[in-house]
């Protein structure tokens, strides 16, 4: 698989420093090809030290992806309990999922004790992407989304951790009174803030021109379906500077339009053979 991927970030209009945080990785692997990785991070609006919380999630992530991704895709390396059956030495997305759900709950417990430190709140969402071969795993904690372009339809793939969502799960609220509401910006999670935190999974397979869109609330708020056809349009992202380029103007015109948070976003698009 060949990935063409870009990124941008804004402090946006009010604050004074950018609480989001990035990564954006593509390597060449023996064992799979070019493995894809994008990470968006936001630093919880109203909570202190967003930004340390941030840059400390996507510091360890960076750890992982060199220091321990290697050894998960390594078969000699891969260990696994005698009496267990299952396959997980074949699947890497399988040990992935593990190693972010212990990352996520030990960032957690870090964040919270560096908060209590400092007499203060400390918090970040975490929406995080990693393609395999034909496989991709997406993991989300807070409201920072991932999307993805597939086939000419376009759907969010992850479960936002607010107070919103859930009373539209449970049928409380309409999406048309989520948007509107006071509390719309209230999150149940956040990686540091809580006292547990359970990351929502999803996994499935690539095809060819997929393209995913990682991005923070400040992003996805303002944008409209129309906005995203066209961001992840995949003849609209033929190269990194076009990305970047397209990304940019798109932040630009949410400022334009009234958005005053930070705005991040990471697009990665997935063409040709595995």
């Amino acid at each position: 698989m060949i990935f063409t991927a870009g990124l941008a970030t804004d402090k946006g209009t009010v604050k004074e420093i950018n609480q989001d945080a990035m990564m954006l990785k593509v390597v060449m692997s023996k064992e799979f090809g070019r493995i894809a990785f994008g990470l968006v991070c936001d630093g919880c609006g109203g909570l202190s030290f967003g930004e340390v919380a941030s840059a400390a999630y996507v510091r360890r992530m960076e750890e992982w992806f060199y220091n321990e991704l290697p050894k998960l895709l390594s078969y000699k390396d891969a260990t696994r309990r005698l009496d267990d059956a299952r396959d997980f030495v074949s699947d890497p997305i399988e040990l992935i999922k593990g190693n972010w759900t212990f990352i996520s709950g030990e960032m957690n417990e870090k964040l919270y004790e560096f908060g209590l430190g400092k007499n203060a709140s400390v918090g970040t969402t975490v929406c995080m992407l990693i393609i395999i071969g034909d496989d991709y795993l997406a993991m989300n904690i807070g409201d920072s989304r991932i999307y993805r372009a597939s086939l000419n339809n376009i759907s969010c793939i992850t479960h936002d951790h607010s107070y919103v969502q859930k009373q539209i799960d449970e049928g409380l609220m309409s999406q048309e009174q989520a948007d509107s509401s006071p509390m719309r910006s209230v999150l149940l999670q956040c990686v540091g803030a809580v006292i547990n935190v359970e990351p929502f999974f999803v996994r499935g397979k690539v095809i060819e021109d997929d393209t995913f869109l990682l991005c923070c609330d400040g992003f996805w708020r303002k944008t409209e379906v129309e906005d995203f056809t066209k961001l992840m349009n995949a003849k609209e992202c033929s190269s990194e500077d076009i990305i970047n380029d397209a990304l940019k103007k798109h932040i630009d015109r949410l400022k334009n339009i009234g958005e005053k948070d930070n705005i991040s976003a990471v697009l990665i698009r997935a063409q040709g053979a595995i």
